[in-house]
């Protein structure tokens, strides 16, 4: 969520969907103006709308907390000896957390804390996305894909247009604006829109590709995780397996764990599930 450290792709995402917010409501809403007042008044309502409720998905998703009941307050943390006990039915120990989870929670090592039918840590989000939020998830995904196919056509009408008619488009531009030294406006929208459409083109194909890659999932009743973990296992069968390693742009974690420690066993918690590890 909103805890520090803050993940660069996280705030990545907050600066794209901005940057396309205020390309429409700075460029692109004057030269639909001039081309329609009908479609400027529909379009603007509906954009305004679709990128709303995203980023409203997307706040909400990083501010809630999924994590099992208990485990972030630290109360009734248990001895890590006590651990290995009478385990409750329907529980299992966790170490890190030291308490006795859901036999279906993971312990995130990015957000240290245990989330029931854990999925993956979303580093766009900087957040966990288990069982429950998943739905939210998927909301969140499919309004930000929609709401980019609106803003890419409205980019594509309104820059053929304004190549076509330039004097109109510059005209519309600086009757809005003012335009005292007779700047062409005309060619700054169409380079600024010209780069929002390549922006919005590599949303469009990260987004497709991961909302087929959760289409998938759903149909196999199966988890980021667990396909991670099955296609991780198969390699390391095969002998293909190699460890990612993390660049410039790693997930920061908010402990540093160490599985060899005897306090810690590796049993606990997983390897980091983020959205690189897709393929």
């Amino acid at each position: 969520g909103f805890e520090f450290p803050l993940d660069l792709l996280q705030v990545g995402a907050w600066v794209v969907i901005l940057i396309l917010l205020a390309l429409y409501f700075i460029l692109q809403i004057w030269i639909l103006r001039e081309m329609h007042e009908v479609a400027f008044i529909v379009m603007t309502a509906i954009v305004g709308v679709f990128g709303l409720v995203t980023m409203s998905l997307k706040v909400y998703l990083s501010v809630t907390d999924i994590s099992c009941e208990g485990v972030l307050d630290g109360s009734d943390r248990m001895p890590v000896d006590e651990l290995s006990g009478d385990i409750p039915e329907g529980k299992k120990p966790c170490s890190f957390c030291r308490k006795f989870v859901p036999k279906s929670a993971r312990h995130c090592n990015t957000c240290d804390k245990c989330v029931e039918e854990f999925d993956h840590h979303c580093r766009w989000l900087n957040s966990c996305v288990g069982q429950n939020n998943y739905v939210p998830f998927f909301t969140f995904m499919c309004f930000a894909w929609s709401s980019i196919v609106i803003e890419f056509g409205i980019a594509v009408t309104t820059l053929v247009w304004a190549c076509i008619y330039m004097d109109r488009a510059n005209w519309a531009l600086s009757d809005v604006y003012g335009n005292p030294n007779n700047r062409r406006l005309d060619i700054m929208f169409i380079v600024l829109t010209a780069c929002g459409i390549a922006l919005k083109l590599l949303g469009l194909g990260g987004l497709s590709h991961l909302i087929l890659f959760h289409i998938s999932l759903i149909r196999r009743s199966e988890t980021t995780f667990n396909r991670i973990e099955r296609e991780r296992n198969e390699k390391k069968l095969a002998g293909t397996y190699q460890r990612q390693k993390e660049g410039c742009c790693g997930v920061q974690k908010r402990r540093t764990f160490n599985p060899a420690a005897p306090s810690q066993p590796s049993a606990d918690a997983h390897p980091p599930v983020h959205d690189s590890d897709r393929k």
